[in-house]
């Protein structure tokens, strides 16, 4: 299984992108790599602003590059994203996102748990 797939829940297509237990900056960009390729095959295809997305952190590391990198690819992801979401934040990761909400101009929320995102990227 990649880094990205579509899931379904509750009859809903989620864009999920699983960058959980990355331990090295070699295994992370590894990942936003796999993530970029499946973004062009499967995403760009899709109407502006219809996906829901869910990222999921937990036990991972953000360390060296990786913090650019997922800047660059959430900057060619959003236009395709209605909602987006974030488990496995650690304290740090989270101050991490409030920059990165501001260098991408938008707001991912985050979350304690998976079924919390999901249950508000259906939410209409």
């Amino acid at each position: 299984m990649g880094k990205a797939s579509f899931k379904q829940y509750k009859g809903k297509q989620i864009y999920f992108v699983d960058y959980s237990n990355l331990k090295t900056e070699e295994e992370f960009l590894q990942a936003i790599n796999e993530t970029n390729l499946y973004r062009k095959q499967n995403i760009e295809n899709q109407p502006l602003k219809s996906q829901l997305m869910l990222v999921d952190l937990r036990e991972s590391y953000v360390i060296g590059n990786v913090f650019n990198r997922i800047k660059e690819s959430g900057n060619l992801t959003k236009p395709f994203l209605k909602k987006q979401a974030v488990v496995g934040l650690t304290p740090g990761k989270a101050a991490m996102l409030k920059i990165y909400n501001i260098f991408i101009k938008d707001t991912v929320k985050s979350f304690n748990t998976a079924e919390e995102a999901l249950e508000w990227l259906i939410k209409e």
